[in-house]
């Protein structure tokens, strides 16, 4: 069973954005600087920032049988994205036009198109199994995530809803969902009190809200963030950036917040993660186009690299698998993978065409047979070599071949090390 997964169901959009001096108002006419075209959607865009910080991601949604729906589906394909619960429909794919002021501030008008056409129907159980961690937003029918929402309950998963763009919701909704992630006028209209001005009447309204559903958090901007409910409360601030355009900046934290969370992060954790690429996202222009990577994430948060993303999870099952006595073959100090190194492998194994990855995996395993004890050493993966890729991987195929006897080629095992790890894990740890 796939594990850690993380399902994003929500809007595909192309989006049209231009910059001007400032926004206009009712019934004036200003002139934009230039057009240009992004992939968006909050859907998308928060299944795009899970991805690139590590997650694996499923997308559910719809897109029109144009071109902007092609170039969609071939840019979330590109980052690794399984898009085949991504159904076709007969009207436009949806858009959003969008003004960025000269402050980076944004408006936004989306226009629904196919994202209207996402029903419950669509929606099936086994797009769920395996999922830690199911995002939603507001973008397509209410109806549809209220029925994400219970078939993702079903399955185990979290629940992160992100009540955006603002509609009244009902408790039944409510009822189902893990984690609220709003802004300051959203969780406004969601509560039907007046919009806080500061961090702690906006820490007030959170407490509020996580009276109808486990954690409510409310994202302030510059202000940073309030959160209230089973994870305690507090007031995390922004981290300090120069701001571009805030238009996927929303999208980002939700993403970080949804990849940290299917990889074991503690709560508070997994805010800064989101709040860090939240920040990021604000740098760069576009929204897809902006969304940061591992490597930026860590830069600005300065996590240490042995507490990376991907490799910050719990493994107490797999450091003492039941029934087994058998001890790791590695007995000496734990080894670490630096950040840059994680990086470059996660990317390359992304690139990789996915059938020579699952050909060498699939290799390796035969040969050593699923061993029990590598169950234990899979918990001493999530640290490696602060040397990099190459020498974890010659490190480690010489530690397998002094206990099991068995010879791999370099280039298969360098190639391939993230999908073997990954698939070692899905089969002992299924």
């Amino acid at each position: 069973m796939e594990t850690r997964a993380v399902v994003v169901v929500g809007s595909l959009n192309m989006d049209l954005v231009t910059r001007v001096e400032r926004h206009p108002k009712p019934g004036e006419t200003v002139i934009g600087n230039d057009l240009r075209f992004f992939h968006g959607g909050k859907g998308a865009n928060q299944a795009v920032a899970a991805a690139r910080l590590g997650a694996r991601v499923r997308m559910i949604g719809r897109v029109g049988n144009d071109s902007y729906g092609e170039n969609l589906l071939v840019g979330l394909s590109a980052e690794g994205i399984d898009t085949s619960k991504v159904r076709p429909s007969s009207g436009p794919t949806g858009t959003a036009l969008i003004t960025v002021d000269a402050a980076g501030q944004n408006s936004i008008v989306v226009v629904p198109g196919a994202n209207a056409q996402v029903v419950p129907e669509d929606l099936a159980p086994a797009d769920f199994a395996g999922a830690a961690v199911t995002v939603l937003q507001l973008e397509i029918p209410l109806e549809t995530v209220s029925w994400a929402a219970t078939l993702a309950r079903s399955a185990g998963s979290r629940v992160l809803l992100n009540a955006a763009p603002a509609q009244p919701l009902t408790d039944e909704l409510l009822q189902e969902v893990d984690v609220l992630v709003v802004n300051e006028f959203e969780a406004a209209q969601v509560a039907g009190a007046e919009e806080p001005q500061t961090p702690e009447e906006a820490l007030e309204l959170a407490r509020r809200l996580a009276g109808r559903v486990p954690v409510a958090v409310i994202t302030l901007g510059e202000r940073g963030l309030v959160w209230a409910g089973a994870e305690g409360e507090g007031h995390m601030p922004a981290f300090e950036v120069e701001e571009v355009d805030t238009t996927a900046a929303g999208d980002a934290f939700v993403g970080g917040l949804a990849a940290a969370l299917a990889a074991g992060e503690d709560f508070i954790s997994a805010l800064s993660y989101g709040s860090a690429a939240g920040a990021l996202a604000a740098t760069e222009p576009g929204a897809q186009a902006s969304l940061p990577g591992l490597k930026d994430l860590f830069g600005l948060i300065e996590q240490p690299a042995e507490e990376t993303l991907i490799w910050a999870r719990a493994r107490e099952e797999a450091k003492n698998p039941a029934g087994s006595d058998e001890e790791s073959v590695w007995d000496d100090e734990p080894l670490v993978l630096d950040r840059e190194a994680i990086e470059s492998l996660f990317r390359e194994a992304k690139r990789t065409e996915i059938e020579r990855q699952a050909e060498a995996v699939d290799r390796f395993l035969a040969a050593i047979g699923y061993p029990e004890a590598l169950v234990t050493d899979l918990s001493r993966l999530s640290d490696f070599c602060p040397t990099g890729v190459e020498d974890a991987a010659e490190t480690l195929r010489e530690r397998i071949r002094q206990a099991y006897g068995v010879e791999i080629e370099e280039d298969d095992f360098q190639l391939y090390l993230w999908q073997l790890i990954d698939k070692l894990e899905r089969h002992f740890l299924a």
